[in-house]
C-alpha cells in the first residue's frame, strides 16, 4: 500500500481526477495541497483518508511537497505525483516493491515518464524518511515552480557517496507537462519571469557552494540567500507530545 500519495494542485481539475482514474494500487492516504481552490471533494477517488489542504494561496510546488511531509511525518515514505499523469498499469505497484525493500535507508524512487526523453524524472517520486534527513527539504525560496527539483538532484549526486540511493521505475506513464500555465497567457506570461528568477537563485546558491567545499550543510550558504536548514523528520518524531493527534 503507498502510505500517502500527496500532489499540488493550482489549475485544471480535471487532469487530477484522470491522475486519481488511473491509480491501481492502494493508497493510504490521499493529501492534496489545492493552491487554487479548484478541486471538488466529490469528484476526488477516495483512499483510506483524504485531506484536501487550502492554503489560501498558491504555496508554489517545492513548499507544497514540504507540507505533504509535515502533515503526514510519521508515514514510512511518501510519493509525490503531479497532477496531470495518466500512470501506466503496474508502475505504481512496482514503485511500492521497490520502496518497502529500501526502508530504512536514504533512498529515492522515480517512475519514468514515457513521453519525456529527459532523465531526471520527478512526475512521480517517492522517497524515505532517511533521504529528507540527509540531503533536506525543498527549497522554499524557489517558487513557484521550476528549479526545485533541479536543486534537490544536485544535493542528491552530492549526497550518494554517503549512501543515497535511486531508483528508476519503468513505466509508459504519461506527463502532460506545464500545464499549470499551458494555454493560460497570464501564467505563462508569468512563468517566464519566475523562470528566471529562480534560475539567477539556483545559480548563485550553488556556485557558492561549490566554492564552500564538500556536501556537509547543504543549506548553510549566506545570508544574502536567506535560507537556513529545517529540522529533521526524525527530530519532529521525537516530538511525541502531537504525534497522536487525530488527522
Amino acid at each position: 500500500m503507498i502510505p500517502v500519495m500527496g500532489l499540488p494542485i493550482l489549475n485544471k481539475p480535471e487532469l487530477l481526477y484522470r491522475t486519481l482514474d488511473s491509480v491501481d494500487h492502494a493508497v493510504d492516504r490521499l493529501y492534496i495541497v489545492d493552491n487554487g481552490n479548484v478541486v471538488d471533494p466529490a469528484r476526488v477517488r477516495s483512499a483510506n483518508a483524504v485531506h484536501i489542504c487550502d492554503p489560501g494561496y498558491n504555496m508554489g510546488v517545492g513548499p507544497a511537497w514540504n507540507l505533504v511531509i509535515q502533515a503526514n511525518i510519521n508515514a514510512p515514505w511518501w510519493l509525490i505525483t503531479s497532477n496531470d499523469l495518466v500512470f501506466s498499469p503496474g508502475a505504481l505497484g512496482r514503485l511500492v516493491e521497490d520502496m518497502e525493500i529500501n526502508l530504512g535507508t536514504p533512498h529515492l524512487s522515480r517512475i519514468v515518464i514515457g513521453n519525456e526523453s529527459w532523465g531526471n524524472h520527478f512526475g512521480a517520486f517517492a522517497f524515505t524518511p532517511e533521504a529528507i534527513d540527509l540531503i533536506g527539504w525543498f527549497d522554499p525560496n524557489i517558487y513557484p515552480i521550476y528549479y526545485e527539483d533541479t536543486d534537490w538532484i544536485m544535493r542528491i549526486e552530492r549526497a550518494k557517496p554517503l549512501g543515497f540511493t535511486v531508483s528508476d521505475i519503468a513505466s509508459t506513464t504519461h506527463h502532460d507537462g506545464n500545464a499549470s500555465w499551458k494555454d493560460v497567457p497570464a501564467n505563462a506570461k508569468a512563468n517566464k519571469r519566475t523562470w528566471d528568477l529562480n534560475r539567477d537563485y539556483y545559480d548563485a546558491k550553488w556556485g557558492m557552494l561549490d566554492k564552500a567545499g564538500p556536501y556537509d550543510m547543504p543549506f548553510m550558504h549566506g545570508r544574502d540567500l536567506g535560507y537556513n536548514p529545517r529540522t529533521t523528520v526524525a527530530r519532529l518524531r521525537s516530538q511525541d507530545w502531537h504525534v497522536e493527534r487525530k488527522t
